[in-house]
């Protein structure tokens, strides 16, 4: 007689309990891998967290006045590089936390700037997710950081 196994539970390896957050966190995910982008959505929207997605900077400057929290970018990108996006998502959003991941070890990053956080690829779900926790927890504001622009209307 045939035996069934269950499967085991996806991504068991990459568990991590859940953030508590006190509304849900909007995160703007920019990496123009189709694949990673969207394991790297799949494991950041598991944990509760609002995705917008772009596929390089010039499409992620397109929808930089929206309301997020935390910039994940990839730096090396067509059109317009992680760096140039995230000084640009500072203007917009003074004080939500910049995330650079990057498979190149030499790149220039402006680490050096508060609330700056890196990551080299390959990188673990699990380590990604509790970085971008911790990036958020350590500046969770009561509401989404609002673009100069937005504030203004």
């Amino acid at each position: 007689f045939p035996v069934v196994v269950p499967a085991p539970p996806a991504n068991t390896s990459d568990e991590v309990a859940t953030p508590r957050a006190s509304r849900t966190m909007r995160i703007l995910l920019v990496e123009d891998n189709d694949a990673i982008r969207n394991t790297f959505a799949r494991a950041l929207r598991a944990r509760g967290y609002e995705l917008e997605m772009a596929h390089d900077g010039r499409d992620a400057l397109a929808v930089i006045d929206q309301p997020f929290d935390l910039l994940l970018t990839d730096v090396v990108m067509p059109h317009v590089g992680g760096v140039e996006l995230a000084q640009a998502f500072r203007e917009a959003h003074p004080g939500a936390p910049v995330v650079y991941c990057t498979g190149y070890a030499d790149q220039d990053l402006d680490l050096h700037l508060p609330r700056t956080h890196h990551v080299e690829k390959p990188v673990a779900l699990r380590d990604l997710c509790a970085l971008v926790d911790d990036a958020l927890r350590a500046v969770e504001p009561k509401q989404p950081t609002l673009s100069k622009s937005s504030a203004a209307s």
